[in-house]
């Protein structure tokens, strides 16, 4: 009696094992657009660098600096004000210093979430 030895995955073994890939791979695109998100508004906050006499702005028109630049990277309307009430601006003697602490929140399947926790500060010091 000769019995051929099974190599190789059979059927529900390459189903399971492309679910679990497919997930991950699902799971990486999701967490790429939390990072994303992320770091349009570290690019916004940064380019307060670039505007001449910003320190001297009241604090309303900087901080729609920041949500024009944010608007123009194509962040949505909703997240926009939802940024717009976590933006802390303050100035002491020639220095600007803004602080946003916030959490960007993606659906991954069915009720879970990825949500990315960040705060960010940044000083601009006047010329």
């Amino acid at each position: 009696m000769n019995i051929k030895q099974q190599k190789g995955l059979t059927l529900i073994g390459w189903v399971i094992v492309l679910f679990f890939l497919g997930f991950f791979v699902w799971s990486g695109i999701v967490m790429f657009s939390v990072y994303w998100e992320h770091l349009k508004i570290k690019s916004a906050l940064e380019s307060l660098h670039d505007i001449s006499l910003i320190t001297r702005e009241p604090p309303e028109k900087v901080r729609n600096q920041i949500l024009t630049k944010l608007s123009l990277d194509y962040v949505g309307y909703e997240r926009l004000e939802y940024y717009k009430k976590r933006i802390k601006i303050e100035k002491n003697e020639g220095r600007l210093i803004i602080s946003i602490a916030y959490e960007i929140r993606k659906p991954l399947f069915m009720s879970f979430d990825i949500v990315g926790k960040y705060s960010l500060k940044e000083e601009i010091v006047s010329n």
